[in-house]
């Protein structure tokens, strides 16, 4: 029985360690996201001067 507490342990800490991993990349994901849209989006208007970086 000890076994079967142990690897319904490590299922458990498993799924949560991989829940954490997919929170992180869909908030990193949805923050990236937004930067593209801010730059691609048709209506910004951009300094087009030399030297300059939005």
């Amino acid at each position: 029985m000890k076994a079967a507490t142990g690897e319904t342990t490590l299922t458990i800490i498993t799924i949560i360690a991989i829940g954490a991993v997919l929170a992180f990349f869909w908030i990193f994901f949805n923050d990236k996201k937004e930067e593209a849209g801010e730059v691609w989006d048709p209506t910004t208007t951009q300094d087009t001067t030399p030297g300059t970086y939005k």
